[in-house]
């Protein structure tokens, strides 16, 4: 925050603005980004708790929020449930008519869903990534923001209208947002180069990648064992109740990972790691605890991401749109 008010303060990054007016809309994101877990900016312990607990505020007035991420949190014992597995063949669209699965994922913050896609739009995803992974000039090698140990492609690519992954990822969105939230589409191709892996905090280590509710859509169009890096999530950790808002607040050593002293509140969250077969998409409740577990083994991992930035600041304020969409 405070870089960014620096930032519209200094008067040739305006001259720069104005010779080049396509970069208002980076401007514009940039002010109503959906809050993350830079603190180390606001330096008084006071406007930190207000400005998280602000947030929270706001995130509570949304009604679809409040339903996942609020409800069922005041020191009940939760027995939490080891099937959230579904195949999609077997239960076709019913799935999304279906209470059962979006109640287990409000209690544990995370559903597997096998079969996802039909096999046209399973070998289309597939030919992709084939084409990421063989050919050095399609994609974006990433250096610097993962593990040293593993090299890294991303193809950034929106989803087609009428593929079938835009339209679950829409159901999904309807529910846990209260509309409908568009998806940004990104195919990372991750291979080993070494082995032991070396820990890489927000990436291969248990974290949060917010405080405020916040969700992923990962899809993996082929086998991942349990030496190919993994996803894990500790379930029911989404849950947002004063335990939960005290390891943010009260954290002086601004780990919000495994790293930290007081990530202990959250060991009675039954951590889960997810072998999943080709075809899988995995919704997860990522303000909860979760990560990608390090590779074992020289091999590779093909997964698409959907995040939501979409869903901004402007959004979580705009609460009283959503409730009237989501009823």
């Amino acid at each position: 925050m405070i870089t960014l008010i620096k930032d519209l303060l200094n008067p040739i990054n305006w001259v720069k603005l104005i010779l080049n007016p396509s970069k208002f809309e980076d401007v514009l994101n940039r002010i109503f980004y959906y809050p993350g877990l830079n603190f180390k900016s606001i330096k008084s312990k006071s406007l930190k708790t207000k400005f998280i607990k602000f947030l929270i505020t706001m995130a509570k007035k949304n009604n679809s929020f409040r339903d996942f991420f609020f409800q069922n949190v005041e020191g009940k014992s939760i027995k939490y449930d080891d099937n959230i597995v579904y195949n999609f063949s077997n239960i076709k669209n019913n799935l999304f008519y279906n209470n059962e699965f979006f109640e287990k994922l409000k209690k544990n913050g995370i559903v597997i869903i096998e079969n996802a896609l039909d096999q046209e739009e399973h070998k289309l995803i597939k030919k992709l990534f084939e084409e990421l992974s063989s050919n050095a000039s399609f994609g974006k090698t990433v250096q610097g923001s993962k593990s040293k140990d593993i090299l890294i492609k991303v193809h950034n690519k929106n989803l087609d209208s009428e593929m079938q992954l835009l339209n679950i990822s829409n159901t999904i969105t309807k529910k846990i947002y209260g509309k409908i939230v568009k998806p940004k589409a990104n195919y990372i191709y991750s291979k080993a180069i070494n082995i032991p892996e070396s820990i890489f905090p927000g990436d291969n280590n248990m974290h949060f990648d917010r405080f405020l509710p916040n969700i992923k859509l990962i899809y993996f169009p082929e086998n991942v064992d349990l030496d190919s890096a993994p996803f894990r999530y500790a379930l029911g950790s989404h849950k947002i109740d004063e335990n939960y808002l005290d390891f943010f607040i009260n954290n002086d050593d601004e780990f919000f990972d495994e790293r930290s002293n007081k990530v202990e509140i959250f060991k009675k969250n039954p951590e889960r790691k997810f072998e999943v077969n080709e075809n899988t998409l995995v919704i997860a409740l990522t303000n909860g605890f979760h990560g990608r577990s390090p590779f074992n083994k020289i091999t590779n991992r093909k997964s698409l991401f959907l995040t939501y930035p979409n869903f901004n600041l402007l959004s979580l304020m705009n609460y009283r749109k959503f409730n009237l969409l989501s009823s």
